[in-house]
């Protein structure tokens, strides 16, 4: 029996590797041994039994002809059994392998990889196994042990009872179908099912626009207070983008990875939800500069490959306007925070810088004999420097570029008294002809289908993702939403719908 596994699993490595399917976590993980050894298992005892009843009929060792007859009529007499029972587990992966898209290549590679080694075991079952099982299973007598045989003597003493009142026994068989279909739509839904992964991973973000030193800084702070709760071992935060920038991201952002200790070691009766709420409530206390949302590692990444979001639900504003999105956006965040599950909610930092304004006045200009060239000169020395002339060294060149040295203080009248020079040779001071303030802005401006976007995330606890979806989406239907904005939402569950409708076709027609 057991030579069925390297022989079934040599028949799905070479059937892989002629598809190009890869051996990984989740193509080898799901194979169950149980299930390839079933025909095996069937085609042994029968040929044990057969051999042992005509030894014993015969009082008499059996002959090697004898035993090659006996064992091909035995693996003949159960072959039906098996190929049923192989043909209703295959049909279980079916469903699996009507999957498309990301579902499709997180999943299929699973099915296939076990029907791929379930035909290997029934080629095994009907070949190998009766081969082996003619040379070395020795006839004998077949003795019970001591729980099968406490077993035999309840089912021998209910099983006359049960047929003699079939109406009672198919009354509470259809009780508990009824009974656990009833249940079955009260229970929630996930698209992929949440694993304990051992960690904690924080996704911190601040303003943009925070320079290094400062991002570094409250990353350290964030740190120091993660390390004072007894269940972490250790805190490392990576700040920005590596140098192969395969994660971009600003230097606002941080991903920060929290090893916690064996869980023996933990406070009685703390669970990993409870651990994270805590964190999130402490940090939430001490660096309220910093936004937080807290998940796994594995988890975060999935959920940004597969969603593009990395936590687990998103509510995107669309629209022209910021500051209206804004304000639609912290409406949805009142609103989900209310939402039993709804765990780190926050809302995607936009503004936090501060513009300098320069509003030429035309009329000013002409009378001056001045352009909005002239007064972009000067914006532009202010920006990013102004080239005023080209540095020859030998056969090397550099642009000679002025710069002002103003750092945006908040001093309006020394850039005020910047110098813009007329037609006439005339210097006219900058505030003369425009108006200079200024205001806060956005620092970043994201945009998807042609829209400005704007993201509220969250992550969910202690209930389904499917649950904490259709709360949230109720939640937020009863706002009052501005025309010309509209709300989608986004995470892996829209990938759980898809993969619904698929399945509802597919799952009756394996059933039937």
């Amino acid at each position: 029996v057991a030579t069925t596994i390297p022989f079934s699993m040599r028949v799905a490595v070479l059937v892989m590797e002629s598809l190009g399917l890869s051996g990984n976590l989740m193509s080898l993980g799901a194979i169950d041994f149980g299930l390839i050894v079933d025909g095996a298992v069937i085609v042994v005892e029968n040929a044990f039994r057969r051999l042992s009843e005509e030894q014993h009929a015969l009082g008499r060792p059996l002959s090697a002809r004898q035993r090659l007859a006996i064992v091909e009529t035995a693996t003949v007499q159960v072959r039906r059994a098996t190929v049923f029972g192989d043909i209703i587990i295959a049909v279980v992966y079916l469903p699996i392998v009507s999957l498309v898209g990301v579902e499709g290549k997180l999943f299929r590679p699973m099915a296939l990889t076990v029907l791929f080694a379930l035909g290997g075991a029934f080629i095994a079952s009907l070949t190998l196994i009766p081969v082996l099982a003619s040379y070395f299973v020795k006839p004998g007598e077949h003795r019970d042990t001591w729980a099968l045989r406490i077993a035999h003597r309840a089912y021998s003493a209910i099983l006359p009872r049960a047929l003699r009142r079939p109406g009672i026994v198919v009354g509470i068989a259809a009780l508990c179908l009824v009974g656990t279909g009833a249940l079955a739509t009260r229970i929630g839904a996930e698209f992929v099912p949440q694993l304990d992964e051992g960690d904690l991973a924080i996704e911190a973000r601040r303003l943009p626009g925070i320079s290094l030193t400062e991002s570094v800084n409250t990353a350290l702070r964030l740190e120091r207070e993660v390390l004072e709760i007894p269940e972490v071992l250790q805190v490392a935060s990576r700040t920005g983008a590596p140098a192969v920038a395969n994660d971009p991201m600003g230097l606002e952002a941080s991903d920060v990875l929290v090893t916690l200790k064996p869980h023996e070691q933990w406070r009685k009766g703390l669970t990993k939800d409870d651990l994270a709420r805590e964190i999130s409530e402490k940090l939430e206390a001490s660096v309220p500069e910093i936004n937080v949302g807290i998940s796994q590692p594995i988890q975060m990444r999935t959920n940004e490959l597969v969603a593009g979001v990395r936590s687990d639900l998103a509510a995107i504003v669309y629209g022209h306007d910021l500051d209206q999105m804004r304000a639609i956006a912290d409406q949805i965040a009142d609103a989900l925070r209310k939402v039993p599950g709804a765990a780190d909610v926050r809302v995607e930092q936009v503004a936090g810088l501060r513009y300098l304004n320069i509003i030429p006045d035309r009329q000013k200009l002409a009378r001056h004999g001045l352009t909005i060239e002239d007064v972009n000169v000067v914006t532009e020395t202010l920006a990013v420097g102004h080239k005023a002339g080209v540095v020859y060294e030998g056969e090397r060149q550099f642009d000679l570029v002025v710069k002002s040295g103003h750092d945006f203080d908040g001093d309006i009248e020394a850039l005020s008294r910047l110098p813009l020079r007329s037609m006439t040779g005339k210097l006219v001071p900058l505030g003369e002809v425009a108006k200079l303030e200024f205001v806060q802005g956005p620092a970043q401006v994201q945009r998807e289908g042609q829209s400005r976007r704007l993201m509220v995330e969250l992550n969910v606890r202690d209930r389904d993702l499917m649950s904490v979806v259709e709360d949230a989406q109720a939640a937020v239907a009863k706002l009052s939403i501005p025309p010309g904005f509209r709300i989608e939402w986004g995470g892996n569950f829209k990938h759980y719908d898809e993969a619904k409708g698929r399945l509802a076709v597919v799952i009756p027609i394996a059933l039937a």
